[in-house]
């Protein structure tokens, strides 16, 4: 497969997230949409390394931005951090890129941060991320039903989790 590396999120990336963060279909896998104004976003990439409770890394694939991993919520006293994968650049979804990212980020919480559980939030309705998360060892915590109303329906919220020492058993 090619080369997929983490790295930091760069002024140079600033146009490409601001498109993504705008795309309605993307962010509707994960969130109710609404628009980004260039100086919000450009407030948020200020702020990111002020923020301690946050990781966020570039996806990148030979070197060229495809999508944005992040811990966050960081947790250290109760050593837990919510985590988020989005694949923006929609030609490079659904090739095993996120799985790839994915591992990468676990490695970070668990193996550098000393992170105990990580867990997440997935509408009920996206398969593959679901797919994704459960071939990696992510339990199901709990569904709270009817949670998020995004296009006109309400949508189910399953809460997903995996600790540190499940994650060393695959």
């Amino acid at each position: 497969m090619s080369n997929l590396t983490l790295g930091p999120i760069l002024e140079a990336h600033l146009p490409t997230l601001f498109k993504w963060v705008n795309d309605k279909e993307i962010i509707d896998n994960s969130n109710n949409y609404k628009p980004v104004h260039e100086l919000m976003h450009e407030t948020w990439y200020a702020n990111l390394a002020k923020d301690k409770s946050r990781f966020v890394f570039s996806i990148n694939l030979d070197n060229v931005l495809i999508g944005t991993c992040q811990l966050y919520n960081v947790d250290m006293i109760n050593s837990n951090a919510e985590i988020q994968i989005r694949i923006g650049d929609t030609e490079k979804r659904g090739r095993g890129y996120g799985g790839l990212a994915l591992k990468e980020l676990l490695n970070f919480a668990f193996n550098s941060l000393n992170i105990h559980k990580v867990y997440l939030f997935v509408f009920h309705i996206n398969d593959s991320a679901i797919h994704l998360y459960k071939k990696n060892g992510f339990c199901t915590d709990g569904i709270l039903r009817q949670h998020s109303f995004i296009n006109g329906k309400y949508l189910d919220l399953i809460c997903m989790s995996l600790l540190y020492k499940e994650w060393l058993n695959e």
